[in-house]
């Protein structure tokens, strides 16, 4: 006699031999014998079929109303890839994939799964992604995944999680990727967070988002030193203690938006000196004090979005962040101007997103713009005044140049330098695609520059600004651009050096002009001659007499005659003419007081 079992086991056979020799595609699913890839997507399968080519290597059944997972799967023994998301699956049986030896993906999110433990993954030795997004499974059993060991991603968010055993992921030592966002871990749970995490020691990438985590304690995650991505978003942190992050110095990226912190975590962070991505926003900060990201020297990308507290940004702020590449501060309603230098720090910023907040003016020291490839300043409510007069002519150039370079880029088509006669060089892809990154990065500048309206005043308002003329901005003179200033300036500062060069250069000669004497005026000379004439003047009208004493003329002669050299002069003329003689041939006598 044939038991039960033998007779299905002969039917099983019977029917995979049938399958063989002519598999049947249902109707609507797309079977590709070819790719060996066979997909049903919302056909209204209840079960799934057992008629499909047995070699097939993908089996898609998504968006159906297959309730279980039972023997069907037995027919397939080649497959490697399984995804049953968006049914209507309750339970799977114990060894429903005990065929699957090959199996290495396997998805079945958004289901209505509620319990799974070890026997549910028997048979898949080579699995490595499983995925169970948005199901209801509500606690996790001791060793819960052991029975497939190569598991490298596991997702299970969106469950009901909320008892976790400390062993649940034992056996899993090739396990990077866990997945635990949007459930119900808290410190209140009755094995208690984090002890579960302390078998997975190689995990790479840990999402808590979306969990019940007010405060962050000391050594929280010292089990995990290899861990490269945190996520702790939308936990309602409160507070990190100082030593939170002690043991996570291989930490790359850290996601703490969406929480309830009042400023910056600097005093922790300084534990993570590697970290090169951070997210901030959605929090209840009021200001980013100077310094605030002190010890993120490697930090590349900083994201603040949508910080309905946020007023003011010190800066100094940026000030140990020299090799940040990619700065978004967006939907920030509060933050209506910013300071100085704010992102001049930053030597290498590439990417500055300010869209969204409520922007009246921008500093032109706010960032050396021209190292910029990409620029976002759309969404502010700008005062388009004479002090923005350097912006409109920066979006001018900008937009221009972004065009030009699309237009004459490679990889539009449009570029002239290869001749017709080369021939194409083999490119790396690398380089093709950083390429092309680069050319939409520059087309998108032209629309980016388009949407920065004005504001106010109200004759401009909702106008580009890069369409307004200097007397729209209130800009009366042309020496208000800062190029005509610029230029003026080193003008004149080029004159001053000349100057300064040739004062130097003939500094004897100009020593000596201002000391030589200056030449005698007509006055002068005529005075001098009567101070002559009189000197030769006989002291009395009475030529040849003795002269009157010294008392009564105050004249000074040597004795009482006149000088042997006096001959008598007939009449005054002649002594006259005789002494203007002797004074224009004769040197002067040295005057002497005897």
């Amino acid at each position: 006699m044939w038991t039960s079992t033998t007779v299905l086991s002969v039917a099983l056979l019977l029917v995979q031999w049938t399958a063989m020799t002519q598999a049947f595609c249902p109707v609507g699913c797309l079977c590709d014998d070819e790719t060996l890839q066979v997909t049903c997507d919302d056909v209204n399968l209840e079960v799934i079929p057992i008629t499909l080519n047995p070699s097939v290597q993908r089996l898609v059944l998504r968006r159906n109303k297959i309730k279980s997972v039972d023997s069907a799967l037995r027919f397939y023994l080649e497959l490697l890839y399984i995804d049953f998301s968006h049914n209507k699956l309750v339970s799977i049986q114990n060894h429903s994939f005990d065929a699957q030896k090959k199996l290495t993906e396997l998805r079945l999110d958004y289901n209505k799964i509620s319990f799974v433990n070890n026997g549910t993954w028997s048979g898949l030795r080579d699995l490595t992604i499983l995925s169970l997004r948005d199901n209801f499974v509500q606690s996790l059993d001791a060793r819960a995944f052991a029975t497939a060991p190569r598991i490298r991603e596991l997702d299970l968010g969106q469950n009901r999680l909320e008892h976790i055993h400390p062993d649940a992921f034992a056996g899993l030592a090739d396990l990077r990727n866990l997945y635990l966002d949007d459930n119900r871990i808290n410190y209140a749970s009755p094995t208690g967070f984090p002890t579960f995490l302390s078998p997975i020691g190689a995990l790479a990438e840990l999402n808590l988002a979306s969990n019940e985590l007010p405060w962050l304690a000391d050594r929280l995650f010292t089990a995990l030193p290899q861990l490269s991505i945190l996520d702790l978003s939308g936990c309602n942190i409160r507070n990190i203690s100082t030593f939170a992050f002690q043991g996570l110095g291989q930490l790359r990226s850290l996601k703490l938006h969406d929480n309830l912190l009042t400023q910056v975590p600097t005093t922790p962070m300084l534990l993570l000196e590697r970290l090169e991505q951070l997210t901030l926003g959605q929090n209840n900060m009021a200001t980013i004090a100077a310094h605030a990201f002190l010890g993120l020297s490697k930090l590349q990308q900083l994201e603040i979005h949508s910080a309905e507290h946020l007023v003011s940004i010190d800066s100094h702020a940026l000030s140990a962040n020299g090799d940040l590449q990619t700065l978004h501060l967006t939907n920030c309603k509060k933050v209506s101007t910013l300071p100085d230098h704010v992102f001049a720090h930053s030597a290498n910023l590439r990417r500055l997103s300010l869209r969204d907040n409520g922007l009246q003016s921008l500093p032109s020291q706010l960032v050396p713009w021209t190292q910029l490839d990409v620029m976002d300043l759309s969404g502010n409510p700008f005062n388009c005044q004479c002090n923005l007069l350097w912006l409109r002519n920066y979006l001018r150039q900008k937009s221009t140049a972004a065009v030009r370079s699309a237009l004459l880029s490679p990889q539009l088509g449009l570029s002239t330098t290869e001749s017709p006669g080369s021939t194409p060089t083999a490119s790396v892809p690398a380089e093709e695609q950083r390429s092309k990154r680069q050319a939409t990065e520059m087309l998108q500048m032209a629309p980016d520059a388009m949407n920065v309206l004005c504001a106010t005043p109200q004759s401009v308002d909702s106008r580009p600004l890069l369409t307004l003329t200097d007397d729209q901005l209130g800009c009366r003179t042309a020496f208000n651009s800062a190029p005509v200033v610029i230029a003026l300036s080193v003008t004149g500062g080029i004159l001053l050096l000349v100057t300064v060069f040739l004062l130097w250069r003939f500094r004897r000669r100009i020593r000596q002009l201002c000391a030589k004497p200056h030449p005698k005026s007509s006055s002068a000379i005529e005075h001098e001659d009567v101070r002559t004439l009189n000197k030769w003047r006989p002291p009395s009208p009475t030529w040849g007499h003795v002269m009157p004493s010294r008392s009564s003329n105050n004249v000074s002669l040597i004795g009482n005659r006149a000088p042997e050299y006096h001959k008598a002069c007939t009449n005054e003329e002649e002594c006259f003419m005789r002494a203007v003689t002797l004074h224009n041939t004769l040197k002067p006598f040295p005057r002497t007081e005897l």
